[in-house]
């Protein structure tokens, strides 16, 4: 490999971009970070994360200091190889993917990449994108080299799993995957050639939205126990146990910045070219629901109307294990919103990772977790984080009104309410207590 190909360039340092941008650093190779928001260069600078992702804070402190990882808001002169990790959401009220900033990012290469340039698409895209992305380059170089590489690590263990996941590389040229192929090594993991693009696009959506839809079927048998009042997770651990079929996943909210956006870029794309994916769409459907339907459960068991109502909403990062602090397609922001239209007028808020402050930008009133149980009429409890399960639930279940509601989405304190006599009302998705 040539010595300058190893410079490598990142554009765009939010969660894609940056735990790609540790990986390499880790193995001991220089990093350009390209970042636009004045906000994230400055506390990564200052060696300080922008994400919630343990173990790699220490490594961007001492590549820093050494002078192998550097943050800039425009790319060098010249780059040799550069990754385009930038945002790609989706506009549900628009039904349109929104692909601005990877237009800004390739705005951002003129003038700046010549043929011998790597170009390494792993923003998320609708399939076709990455073609469009090489058309669109050559404008400024007569035959660009394009590979788009997708990203497909966990929240919590991204580190990890970039240098131990097999990453999938797709192009239709054999030169362009031999040089992409060369990269990836750097990090020492297994590569794996699809023959186009569009393969490597539809795998990373594939993935997401699979994970999307069997989510989706725990929570669609949690509503079908609800309407025999059967206890779904009694349903699920019996089906499971010891059966030679892949398991039935538990209910619960499926959120996340990638399963709220990844199954709509993927129905667009096929949408694009005649075909309508319904159960994917479906499955996305009933997981956007799954507030609704928790509230109007909750409705069920309430003595007094929602307008008198004190509600505490706790475990507002998207999922608790792993830890995150990550708001992005988490449930209190349906949430609030359907409260608020209820005639809700007290909504508080708890997390174990989020600070008060943040806590405050959601429009919430921050409180801890046992004033929300003593001194709140309801409690959702949103995500799964280990620190619920160190809390005596015995001992505060002896000071609680008898009409509280404590809803439990994910099931945490389930085997602990079972074991003792509980004058509370204890629900959660798939069982009314």
């Amino acid at each position: 490999m040539n010595n300058q190909r190893k410079n490598i360039s990142i554009m765009g340092l939010g969660y894609v971009g940056i735990t790609l941008a540790v990986a390499f650093l880790l193995k001991g190779h220089k990093v350009t970070g390209v970042e636009i928001k004045e906000s994230i260069r400055s506390s990564l600078k200052d060696g300080q994360l922008h994400i919630q992702e343990p173990g790699m804070e220490t490594i961007i402190k001492e590549s820093i200091d050494q002078k192998r990882f550097l943050i800039r808001s425009k790319l060098p002169d010249q780059v040799d190889t550069v990754f385009i990790c930038v945002g790609t959401p989706f506009d549900k009220a628009s039904g349109q993917p929104v692909l601005c900033y990877i237009e800004e990012a390739l705005k951002m290469l003129n003038g700046k990449i010549s043929e011998e340039t790597l170009i390494i698409v792993r923003s998320t895209v609708p399939i076709g994108t990455t073609n469009k992305v090489y058309q669109l380059l050559k404008e400024y170089v007569d035959e660009p080299k394009v590979v788009f590489a997708p990203e497909r690590t966990i929240q919590g263990k991204a580190l990890k799993e970039l240098l131990s996941l097999p990453q999938i590389i797709g192009t239709a040229n054999a030169q362009h995957f031999k040089e992409a192929k060369e990269i990836f090594e750097l990090l020492q993991v297994e590569i794996l050639r699809v023959h186009s693009l569009e393969a490597a696009e539809l795998i990373k959506l594939a993935c997401n939205s699979h994970t999307d839809l069997i989510y989706s079927f725990g929570n669609e048998l949690a509503n079908i126990a609800n309407c025999f009042d059967l206890d779904v997770y009694e349903v699920i651990e019996a089906a499971n146990h010891h059966y030679p079929r892949p398991d039935i996943c538990k209910p619960g909210y499926v959120g996340g910045s990638c399963l709220t956006k990844d199954p709509y870029h993927l129905i667009f794309a096929a949408q694009q070219n005649g075909y309508m994916p319904r159960l994917i769409h479906s499955a996305r459907q009933l997981n956007e629901k799954m507030p609704e339907i928790i509230l109007n459960q909750i409705e069920r068991k309430l003595e007094k109307a929602w307008k008198d109502v004190t509600v505490t909403i706790s475990g507002l990062a998207y999922k608790g294990v792993p830890e995150t602090d990550d708001l992005r397609g988490s449930a209190v922001w349906d949430m609030i919103h359907l409260l608020k239209l209820r005639g809700v007028n007290s909504i508080r808020g708890h997390d174990f990772v989020l600070n008060k402050e943040k806590i405050l930008e959601i429009g919430i009133e921050p409180i801890s977790f046992e004033e929300g149980l003593l001194h709140s009429d309801v409690t959702i409890i949103l995500n799964n984080h280990h620190k619920y399960l160190e809390v005596d639930i015995k001992e505060t279940v002896s000071k609680m009104n008898k009409n509280f509601i404590l809803y439990d989405l994910w099931g945490v304190w389930k085997e602990r309410f079972e074991s003792f006599t509980s004058t509370i009302n204890y629900m959660g998705v798939g069982y009314n207590g």
